[in-house]
């Protein structure tokens, strides 16, 4: 009796112990923030905490340097440091100034200040820090608008919601612009800083629907997208455009932007595109802005004067079904995103009939740009500098990997690779760029590298140019060189054929036989100097370039059931080619529903449920041919 009661004891205790283990790991688990906030506790010691932060914080100050972008500038800047010591800040975004994306518990987030080691540096303490003054009227009429949001206790929820909202209070508001606070700044400086800032995250596109313009002090212009200017800030460009001499846009946005406000409003002398700071990189700005060195950052995307240009664009939402929890989207520009749509297109011709009428500065006449220079403002790798750079190129090389492979290391396999000479996949070239700055002020060039590969139509798609390498150099003082070497591989801007399109029975990574045009660029669309090579027989990889053996098409019958007919279950719909862009520009789509087929054979590898919504509403309209958009002449 006496071990069964011990064995019920032990049971029940057994029992308990299980259930306070479960009920415990939910209560942690639920609160896991808080919990690890207790048993790992913040640094406290401020001295640590500098030391341990200072090589980061230094870091993010060259991340700035290097990657802020000069889209524009008429010789404003670099401002004068003996002269030019005070400025006024301008645009409401300026006191709300955005570290990063969506909120603090974002994986792109940035935490709320904690004393003045988690300080946190925006516009004003970066040029308080340098020396330079601001007008503080300004800041406090801005700060008095509407409270900024990162100024809130409780980043969660609403803060996501609240941080996308456009506010600008409007120029003739004399409640905010009063006659005496306009008449003040222009006394107190001829320079204005206009901050224009714009939200990141999911959901966060060039939205015509507009709901992201509610909510107090929002601006209430309802026919333009978000990543474009609102009406409030084109009239503040235009006031400050026409009464300050020197008018500079630090666009505080992670996306491209439609920019053909710079060449529209009269008076914008400059441009800097400078992304997210995150907490501290903001304090590099006035160093650019004043010339310690020159801006050397590129942009990484195309920026085009109307973003609907762009079929991704146009394909918003694409095609969805939901279960409650998950949707599906299909990707139908195919290869062609950003840059290599725009370029590829222009080498198709896509652009030849469009025009866009570009004023001239200071009453000039202005001008009419035709095809790509109507569509595309900044190329992919555009940046400007204060300085001119040449640059001379040596002898290209090609080195045969076949014999280190092997591991004979004695043998001479580096050869200057004379016009059409032939390469392989054993082959990596070499294209040394001797830079020189001829310029006043320290800075960094970048050489960046294309190649254009053979194409024919109906076989692989492939672009008209694709980045295989870049290069940047070292911070040159004026007259100083240096030469930099960039390597590439041929699998660098090997083709992905799903489809076994060239029908040579390979189905992966390949470059077809035929003539490849190596391009030296100053951006994607500015070549300086190019050299034609070939490749004798197709080239396969049946492995990876970490010798893995390469994956094999999972989707190919899902990706079909897009262009199936309605009486095969499908869509009907093309996937982009580059043989015929015009007939397979995608269609507008507003909750266009995956079929019955897309959905079953989707099921088969997500493991989602073979349902679909049924009575959402599926409409089309042709690629833009005639008429205008956004300044750009369509015929």
């Amino acid at each position: 009796m006496k071990k069964v009661i011990k064995l019920v004891i032990n049971f029940v205790f057994i029992a308990i112990l299980i259930a306070a283990l479960c009920v415990g790991n939910w209560i942690l688990f639920s609160n896991e923030q808080e919990v690890s906030s207790l048993l790992s506790p913040a640094i406290v010691d401020t001295e640590t905490l500098e030391l341990s932060s200072e090589s980061g914080q230094a870091f993010s100050r060259r991340i700035m340097t290097e990657g802020a972008v000069m889209l524009k500038n008429n010789g404003a800047l670099p401002l004068d440091y003996s002269t030019d010591k005070q400025v006024n800040v301008f645009g409401w975004r300026s006191v709300d100034w955005i570290y990063g994306s969506e909120g603090y518990n974002a994986s792109g987030g940035v935490s709320p200040e904690n004393g003045d080691i988690n300080e946190n540096i925006d516009i004003y303490k970066a040029l308080n820090k340098y020396g330079i003054r601001y007008n503080t009227e300004l800041y406090d009429m801005y700060y008095d608008f509407i409270e900024p949001d990162h100024q809130s206790e409780d980043l969660r929820g609403e803060y996501i919601s609240n941080l996308i909202h456009l506010r600008e209070p409007k120029i003739d508001d004399k409640e905010y612009y009063t006659d005496k606070l306009l008449a003040n700044a222009k006394s107190y400086s001829d320079t204005a800083i206009v901050v224009i800032g714009r939200m990141a995250g999911e959901g966060m596109n060039a939205d015509p629907a507009k709901q992201k313009k509610k909510g107090p002090g929002a601006a209430d212009d309802a026919t333009r997208h978000y990543l474009e200017i609102s009406t409030e800030e084109e009239a503040l460009l235009t006031y400050c455009g026409a009464n300050f001499e020197n008018v500079i846009v630090l666009m505080n946005v992670a996306n491209p932007f439609e920019m053909g406000f710079l060449e529209t409003i009269p008076g914008i002398d400059a441009c800097l595109y400078i992304g997210f700071t995150g907490t501290r990189a903001a304090q590099a700005i006035p160093g650019l802005l004043y010339g310690d060195v020159s801006p050397s950052g590129r942009t990484v995307d195309t920026f085009a004067y109307d973003l609907f240009t762009n079929p991704a664009n146009v394909w918003l939402g694409g095609m969805t079904y939901n279960d409650d929890s998950r949707t599906y989207s299909d990707y139908i520009e195919n290869i062609y995103v950003g840059y290599k749509w725009y370029e590829t297109a222009d080498a198709e011709g896509v652009w030849k009939n469009y025009t866009r009428e570009i004023p001239g500065e200071s009453g000039t006449a202005g001008t009419t740009a035709e095809g790509y220079e109507a569509v595309v403002q900044f190329p992919f790798g555009y940046g400007l500098s204060y300085n001119e750079y040449s640059w001379e190129v040596g002898d290209i090389i090609f080195t045969d990997t076949s014999a280190a492979e092997s591991g004979d290391e004695n043998t001479d396999n580096a050869t200057v690779a004379a016009e059409g000479a032939a390469f392989t996949d054993k082959t990596e070239i070499t294209i040394p760029v001797t830079v020189t700055n001829d310029g006043k002020y320290p800075g960094r060039d970048v050489v960046e590298v294309y190649v254009t590969p053979p194409y024919t139509d109906g076989e692989i798609e492939k672009a008209s140019v694709t980045l295989a390498g870049y290069g940047k150099t070292n911070e040159l003082q004026p007259g100083a060189s240096e030469t930099i070497e960039i390597t590439v591989d041929p699998y660098d801007f090997a083709s992905y054929d799903c489809y076994d399109k060239n029908k040579n029975n390979f189905k992966g990574w390949e470059l077809d036989a035929g003539e490849y045009t190596l391009r030296l660029m100053r951006d994607s669309h500015t070549e300086v100097l190019s050299v034609n090579y070939t490749v004798a027989q197709d080239i396969t990889y049946p492995l990876d370039i970490e010798g893995r053996e390469a994956d094999s098409n999972l989707f190919d019958d899902v990706s079909g059931y897009v262009t199936d007919s309605a009486e095969n279950g499908g869509l009907g719909e093309r996937y982009m080619s580059r043989a015929d862009f015009e007939g397979t520009f995608p269609t507008v789509a507003a909750g266009l529903t995956a079929t019955d087929k897309i959905v079953s054979g989707l099921s088969e590898w997500t493991d989602r449920p073979a349902e679909a919504d049924e009575g959402q509403p599926y409409y089309t309209t042709e690629m833009p041919t005639t008429g205008s958009a956004n300044g750009i002449v369509l015929s």
